[in-house]
């Protein structure tokens, strides 16, 4: 099913975290939302409901890193794609490249297609690196 979001606005205060935002990832499709950090990616896409957002223990919902490690990365990263190739609905991912090797974002870049093509579903994630773009 679908991701879908038709003129979404969030604001807290005097603070829009998004405004008027309409975006569809259709199932097959890899979306990346992309934007500097503090910009509100994390904001939209935890807008979607029945989803199945992947964490992390030791980390926030939705992947953001806690002062991990960096051999805690290799772990991560197996987490990360075990929980991606076990999903059965539409998967959201908040930066789940951060704090990655190189050799590990392209394994979990390549996952992800996977999990989108092989099971017909919808995966958006967030990211402050184009490069991250590029790969999914």
């Amino acid at each position: 099913m679908p991701l879908k979001l038709e003129n979404a606005s969030k604001r807290v205060g005097n603070r829009w975290y998004y405004r008027d935002v309409t975006l569809e990832a259709v199932d097959g499709e890899v979306f990346a939302v992309y934007g500097p950090n503090g910009s509100g990616k994390g904001e939209l896409i935890r807008s979607f409901e029945d989803v199945e957002y992947v964490t992390d223990p030791g980390m926030t919902i939705f992947g953001r890193r806690l002062g991990r490690k960096p051999e805690a990365t290799i772990d991560r990263s197996n987490r990360l794609i075990t929980a991606i190739a076990t999903s059965t609905r539409s998967l959201v991912l908040d930066e789940p490249f951060r704090g990655l090797d190189d050799g590990s974002i392209e394994v979990l870049a390549s996952k992800m297609k996977e999990a989108a093509g092989e099971r017909n579903i919808p995966v958006l994630f967030s990211t402050s690196n184009f490069s991250h773009v590029l790969l999914a």
